[in-house]
């Protein structure tokens, strides 16, 4: 399809109404690019089509533990019931609206930016984005990774495209090419969709299209006219508010650094601290040193990156209620296993968490019938609040019908750990707590759903490696995938 060339803000106005209308059941939209392609892809579906299936795997991975981080976010931001920072009882709205939101604060997902503004596309296609992605700040190794951004003037004519698709009913799972209308369903106070206008198209890498919306394309427009026709002031700075109007911007800015390694271009590897995901941090431009000095206040780390060594060492210094001594030894003996998958893929549920099996597992393999499990330091996407999160917990089974757990995190630089629960299935069915306090929903069938998946062969133990400190590895099989099919249209 040829563009139609536009040289001014009243041709592209009258272009525009000179189109029909949109079919019955479907909206306009718009999108703005500084460059036209043959596809209109969504960001993981060219990262699918264009990288190693490893490294789409990775980055599917990464997507899915910031989404998790901003379904936490949403939740507390709508005040929806909820147990705890990972037990959110949320409609398909709130998944998909999670999803969205990755996607509109930078990060790889299967949609693509659209939105029912022609202002919004056009300021997209006369500006092009710039940034230095991966750019270490401080004085000394080890760096810490950050990702500062900014637009300027695009001095190539640039496209707008004109789309037609059938509207998300906020309510089922999501087909691929519908529109999602982020204004209504975003919380209060969340500004950039509203500044933008935004919306999202679904295009999952995996779905008919591959990644692709094309199809839902009506025409496009080759801008040759500057922005400034249009006659609106609008800044990098308009069109994505900074932190202190955007509490989920905050809240993706305060997501602690952690200590990683990464290769060198010219070989061998390099300490840096990083975050689960480096959003952009936009800026007036490169020399902007206000700018930037304002998003190092919002810095936060993860202290300590390994939890359990960690809390081995400081064993005199934990804070928790007086443990037998035969307790003390037993949990000394426990395997330390680092869960290296994102815990939304075993605790997501339509409605909320599931309740805990009926009947103990038949089988209870060797390294979890005394066990710490703790989470990956890529799972705190978002500010990490030590009142109430958690980086571990331990599990240890006393016989096959009962099991002690115990949740761990951190206070004022000291391990913390809880009191004790004690949990037993009931001769005639049902898990019941014996003592208080009673942990409830993921905390409970967190470590029981990861015991009967491995039983199952859907997820695998990787025996000590490069974490080094004895621990061991959960991660995913090939089978984990189709045996989860029920709701990974919710991922």
């Amino acid at each position: 399809m040829d563009a139609i060339a536009v040289t001014s803000y009243r041709q592209l106005l009258d272009e525009i109404k000179k189109l029909p209308p949109p079919a019955e059941g479907t909206v306009r939209l718009f999108r703005g690019q500084t460059k036209d392609y043959s596809a209109i892809l969504s960001s993981l579906g060219r990262t699918l089509r264009t990288r190693p299936a490893g490294e789409w795997f990775e980055t599917r991975i990464k997507h899915l533990y910031i989404k998790a981080g901003l379904l936490s976010v949403v939740g507390e931001l709508l005040r929806l019931p909820q147990l705890g920072p990972i037990d959110i009882q949320v409609s398909v709205a709130n998944y998909v609206l999670a999803d969205a939101l990755v996607q509109h604060y930078g990060y790889q997902t299967s949609y693509v930016d659209v939105s029912p503004s022609i202002d919004v596309a056009l300021w997209f296609a006369t500006h092009r984005f710039e940034g230095r992605m991966d750019a270490p700040f401080g004085k000394a190794e080890p760096f810490r990774i950050t990702f500062p951004a900014w637009h300027v003037a695009a001095t190539e004519p640039g496209v707008v495209y004109v789309l037609d698709a059938k509207p998300w009913d906020r309510v089922s799972a999501i087909d691929d090419g519908q529109y999602v209308d982020l204004v209504p369903i975003a919380p209060e106070g969340v500004n950039r969709p509203r500044r933008q206008v935004g919306g999202l198209l679904h295009a999952p890498a995996w779905g008919a299209g591959r990644g692709d919306v094309s199809g839902l394309l009506r025409t496009k427009f080759a801008i040759r006219f500057q922005w400034e026709e249009a006659g609106k002031e609008w800044s990098t700075d308009y069109v994505f508010p900074g932190p202190a109007e955007d509490p989920i911007y905050q809240a993706l800015l305060r997501a602690p650094f952690f200590r990683t390694v990464r290769p060198k271009p010219a070989g061998g590897e390099e300490t840096i601290f990083r975050r689960t995901c480096t959003v952009p941090e936009y800026c007036a431009g490169p020399d902007d040193a206000q700018r930037q000095t304002l998003y190092r206040t919002y810095d936060r780390r993860l202290l300590p990156t390994l939890y359990y060594p960690w809390l081995m060492r400081n064993l005199d210094r934990l804070l928790v209620k007086e443990w037998a001594p035969s307790l003390l030894n037993e949990f000394k003996r426990a395997v330390p296993i680092m869960l290296q998958r994102p815990g939304i893929l075993f605790n997501l549920r339509r409605g909320g968490p599931a309740a805990p099996p009926d009947k103990p597992p038949g089988e209870v393999p060797l390294p979890f019938r005394n066990f710490f499990l703790e989470y990956a330091p890529e799972s705190y996407a978002f500010e990490y609040d030590e009142s109430r999160m958690r980086r571990g917990f331990w599990c240890y089974w006393m016989d096959g019908n009962s099991f002690l757990l115990q949740s761990f995190g951190t206070s004022e630089k000291r391990p913390v750990g809880m009191e004790i629960s004690a949990y037993e299935w009931r001769p005639e069915g049902g898990l019941v707590c014996k003592s208080e306090p009673e942990l409830m929903g993921t905390y409970v069938t967190e470590p029981l759903d990861l015991i009967q998946m491995t039983v199952d062969g859907l997820l695998r133990l990787v025996p000590p490696g490069n974490l080094g400190h004895g621990y061991m590895e959960l991660t995913t099989t090939e089978k984990f995938w189709p045996a989860r099919s029920e709701w990974t249209d919710l991922l």
